[in-house]
């Protein structure tokens, strides 16, 4: 116990050095992060009295829908960090058990401030749970509901850093992605999922808490304790796969490969390859997949819906624009010092594997606007997406040599240097969606200058970006050290 306990202080104070010195803790970071946490803190205080009083006369949809929430912020919170960073690289040279080695990693993993956060909302759960007829029996599922959450998220984020893990999981999402949108197509519309939401483990809880009887109390507990084994040992045994696998962060296995003519064409295709390591873009995937059902079933489709879901298309892809530097490597941004290209080259090629990146992802949804609604739709759309992407772009060429963040393969994107300006980026870069559905309910013949303002903002930035990138880059190569 004492070895795991000098290596995990050991590990505290190296990860808040690194997090002082990432310039993390600026006051202007500070203080927008204390309004936003304050702001889901009432928020979240206030569903919790919601639930209070649901629980205490017998229902249980509001603790089921918070519990969810739990798990999903506990996997969510895993997904942003980085397993293969030094300090975890230097316990594993040292004298540990695959158990001890295993607490390490779980310590480590509960450092940061964000799982603090999700552990005090996770127990405060217990505050609505007191209200039920089984107070303490549901505070006991609802603790190892939490250890189940936490285990699972382990999980998760290391069965990812697998490569045939990553292969498996992606399969699996694609059959439950084409089952789930058949049963959407082929009921009606909307369809009924809450008929199959009494579905364990959040289910479970509310039965230990509020069950009528103690055999069905009992089984609900003991389902629990189940799931948590199982949970603590899928956890284990992902442990043990990355152990001996090395492939977390490694660009060197390619199941698939872009080709692009011109002169910038390896280095659009080496960002489309990174581009795909990110876990934030996979979320645009899913809004391609609604967006497509959407057009698919609805009665009646609209215009000003289509140019909603090009907007949430683009939004999870926003770190693409806004820090496209952050999935390279210090070693790999001085390579490009060797290649015979300027500064613009550079940038422009960033820009066009955004703009490619976002282009195959919506092209399904263009194709499905002209097929329903015509083609003077389908070119809107295509204004639209052009116009996103340029405000995008304008953004990011200033805010990726502004606030350079690294970024890792098969993880969610870590938070911005600055979040202020990535909250007002994303403002700006959905602002032409905006000003086209206005122009389309008020004034048609000017939605043509929307993408002609915002494509020469976009020549601006890169013109500025341009000068700027020879005077930044020490500090973006600092920044991905």
């Amino acid at each position: 116990m004492d070895r795991i306990s000098n290596v995990v202080r050991w590990q505290w104070r190296a990860y808040w050095r690194r997090f002082a010195r990432g310039g993390k803790l600026s006051t202007g970071n500070q203080g927008f992060v204390l309004i936003i946490a304050g702001l889901i803190s009432f928020k979240y205080v206030m569903k919790l009295r919601v639930a209070a009083v649901e629980l205490a006369q017998g229902r249980a949809l509001i603790l089921e829908a918070l519990l969810a929430g739990i798990f999903a912020a506990w996997v969510v919170a895993f997904l942003t960090r980085d397993l293969n960073d030094d300090c975890w690289r230097r316990a594993r040279s040292l004298p540990l058990s695959l158990k001890e080695l295993f607490a390490v990693r779980l310590a480590s993993l509960l450092m940061p401030p964000y799982a603090w956060i999700v552990l005090a909302g996770s127990l405060a759960i217990a505050y609505p749970l007191w209200t039920a007829p089984r107070p303490l029996l549901g505070m006991l599922a609802a603790l190892i509901f939490i250890i189940f959450a936490v285990a699972m998220g382990v999980s998760a984020s290391q069965l990812l850093s697998v490569a045939k893990w990553r292969r498996i999981l992606a399969l699996s999402s694609v059959i439950l992605v084409v089952i789930v949108s058949v049963y959407v197509i082929q009921s009606p519309w909307p369809p009924r999922f809450m008929t199959v939401s009494s579905l364990p483990p959040m289910a479970l809880v509310a039965r230990a808490a509020s069950a009528g009887n103690a055999w069905t109390t009992a089984m609900s507990l003991g389902s629990l304790v189940v799931l948590m084994a199982l949970g603590l040992g899928a956890a284990v045994f992902s442990f043990r796969l990355t152990l001996n696998d090395e492939s977390g962060n490694s660009a060197r296995r390619l199941a698939w490969s872009f080709n692009f003519p011109g002169q910038l064409s390896g280095l659009v295709a080496k960002d489309l390859r990174y581009f795909r390591r990110l876990l934030d873009v996979y979320f645009g995937l899913l809004a391609v997949v609604v967006a497509s059902i959407y057009l698919v079933t609805a009665d009646v489709a609209s215009t000003e819906v289509s140019i909603i879901f090009l907007t949430m298309i683009f939004l999870p892809n926003c770190p693409l624009a806004f820090n496209y530097f952050g999935l390279e490597s210090a070693s790999g941004l001085d390579r490009y010092k060797l290649l015979p290209l300027a500064g613009k080259a550079i940038v422009l090629s960033k820009n066009v594997a955004f703009a490619a990146f976002c282009g195959i992802q919506i092209s399904p949804v263009l194709l499905l606007v002209v097929w329903r609604l015509g083609i003077t739709a389908g070119l809107i759309g295509l204004m639209t997406s052009a116009s996103l992407a340029c405000a995008y772009l304008a953004w990011g060429n200033w805010m990726s040599l502004s606030h350079p963040v690294r970024m890792h393969f098969f993880r969610f994107s870590s938070s911005s240097a600055s979040i202020f300006d990535a909250m007002a980026g994303i403002m700006f870069a959905s602002s032409p969606a905006i000003l086209i559905i206005y122009f389309l309910n008020n004034s048609r013949s000017l939605v043509a200058l929307v993408p002609l303002a915002f494509g020469v903002m976009y020549i601006a930035s890169v013109l500025l970006a341009a000068r700027r990138f020879p005077v930044k880059v020490e500090k973006i190569e600092r920044a991905l050290a």
